[in-house]
C-alpha cells in the first residue's frame, strides 16, 4: 500500500527523513570472475564499497544460475547480496548484512547481525579480502561483466513441502533417519508377517461430548512396512495437519506439521514393539529428534482380547488394549489409551483416562481398503 505522510508529520518536514531527499548511491557491479559449471558468479558492487585503514567494507554479491528457495522458510533467491568488513593486517572478517533476492531484485530475505565478531577468515574469503586490500582504490577495481536482473529457470533440486491433503510420503521421506534408526525399524518390520496387513484406514474421530468429528485420521502402509499418518484436524473453520512415519502406528519415527518448514526426525529410538504383541505385557518406545526434544510412551496391554466391533463395526477380527504414558518432550505425562487391531497388524489411539475414568472416542466414516 503506497505511503504518503501528512503535511506536518516528521517525514515531511524533517529533510533527513524524507527518503526521496536521500543521495543514495547507485549500485555498479562489476563482476570478480567468471561464472562457475553451475553458472553462479561472483561480484561486488565498487559504490557501496570502501575503505578506511586497514578495514575494508565491501559489498558482495553471487548471481546464481537458477532460481534456489531457501530451506527453512522456502523463500525464492536467484541473488545473495552480502556486507562484510574485511580487516586487512589481521586477515579476520565480520558478515554484517544478507538478503535474499528474487530474480526481478526484490528482497525475498534479510539477516543482520547485531554484534557480528570478527573471525578468521575461510579460504574462498581469505583469498577475496587479499585480493581486495591490495587494490589502492577500491572504487577503481575493474572486470568483465556486470549483474543484470533476468529470467532464470528453476533449480532441480528445491527442497519439497508435503502435500498434506493427499498424505504425499515423498517430502518427508525425502530426509533420510540415521543409520541406527532405520535398522531398528527395519528390525521391526523385518518380515510379511510383522507388518500391517492393508493398504489404507481411514476414520473421522469424535471426542467425548462432540457432536461433529473434529479429527480425521488416514494411515498408508509405505513399502518398507511403516505406516504414514495423516491426521487433519479442524479449529474454528482452519485445518491443520500432521504427517507421522511411524511403526505400527504407535512408535513415532519421523513427523512433519503442517505450520513447521521441515520435519522432526528420530536421532535415536529405543522400540519393544514387535509382533506378534502379548496380552498383560508392557511395551515401550523412547526417541531423541532433531528438535532436541526426547519424546516416548510406555504401556501395558490389557490381559484379555476383545471383539474390534466393539469399536466399530468396521473393525476386523480382534483388539488388544494398551494403556499408555506418554512423554510428549514438554515434562507432562499424558494418557492414551489404544487398541491393537490383530488382523489389520496396526495401532488406533480409542482415548485416555481422566480422573481415573476411562473416556472414548466414537469413530465414523471408517474406510478400510486391504
Amino acid at each position: 500500500m503506497p505511503f504518503e505522510p501528512e503535511a506536518d508529520s516528521p517525514y515531511s518536514t524533517d529533510p533527513a527523513l524524507d527518503v526521496c531527499q536521500q543521495n543514495v548511491p547507485i549500485p555498479k557491479w562489476v563482476a570478480l570472475a567468471e561464472a562457475d559449471a553451475q553458472g553462479n558468479r561472483p561480484f561486488i558492487d565498487v559504490t557501496n564499497s570502501t575503505r578506511v585503514g586497514d578495514r575494508l567494507q565491501v559489498r558482495l554479491a553471487t548471481d546464481y544460475g537458477r532460481i534456489h528457495q531457501d530451506e527453512k522458510y522456502l523463500a525464492p533467491y536467484s541473488v545473495k547480496i552480502t556486507d562484510k568488513v574485511f580487516d586487512c593486517a589481521l586477515d579476520k572478517g565480520q558478515t554484517l548484512n544478507q538478503l535474499a533476492l528474487d530474480n526481478q531484485g526484490r528482497i525475498t530475505d534479510s539477516q543482520s547481525e547485531e554484534n557480528p565478531a570478527f573471525t578468521a577468515l575461510s579460504a574462498d574469503d581469505a583469498a577475496l579480502a587479499k585480493r581486495l586490500c591490495a587494490v589502492n582504490d577500491i572504487r577503481q577495481l575493474g572486470g568483465n561483466g556486470t549483474l543484470a536482473w533476468r529470467e532464470k529457470p528453476m533449480a532441480e533440486d528445491l527442497p519439497l513441502r508435503p502435500d498434506f491433503a493427499q498424505n504425499d510420503p515423498a517430502p518427508i521421506q525425502s530426509h533420510p533417519l540415521p543409520q541406527a534408526v532405520a535398522d531398528t525399524v527395519q528390525q521391526a518390520v523385518a518380515t510379511p508377517q510383522q507388518r500391517p496387513t492393508f493398504k489404507r484406514l481411514s476414520y473421522a474421530q469424535k471426542s467425548p461430548g462432540e457432536d461433529l468429528a473434529a479429527f480425521v485420521v488416514q494411515i498408508d502402509v509405505l513399502p518398507d512396512g511403516t505406516v504414514l499418518t495423516l491426521d487433519k484436524m479442524t479449529l474454528g473453520g482452519v485445518v491443520f495437519y500432521s504427517q507421522h512415519v511411524r511403526l505400527f502406528n504407535i512408535v513415532d519415527v519421523k513427523k512433519w506439521d503442517s505450520l513447521a518448514e521441515q520435519p522432526v526426525i528420530s536421532h535415536t529410538l529405543e522400540n519393544t514393539f514387535v509382533l506378534p504383541l502379548a496380552a498383560d505385557t508392557t511395551y515401550r518406545w523412547k526417541n531423541s529428534q532433531s528438535d532436541n526434544k526426547s519424546t516416548g510412551q510406555q504401556c501395558r496391554a490389557d490381559s484379555a482380547w476383545r471383539s474390534a466391533v466393539a469399536i466399530s463395526p468396521h473393525f476386523p477380527g480382534r483388539y488388544l488394549e494398551f494403556t499408555c504414558t506418554d512423554d510428549r518432550g514438554d515434562g507432562r505425562p499424558m494418557s492414551s489409551d489404544y487398541a491393537y487391531l490383530e488382523d489389520l497388524h496396526v495401532f488406533i489411539r480409542i482415548g485416555y483416562h481422566e480422573g481415573g475414568e476411562k473416556k472414548r472416542f466414537a469413530f465414523d466414516d471408517v474406510t478400510l481398503v486391504k
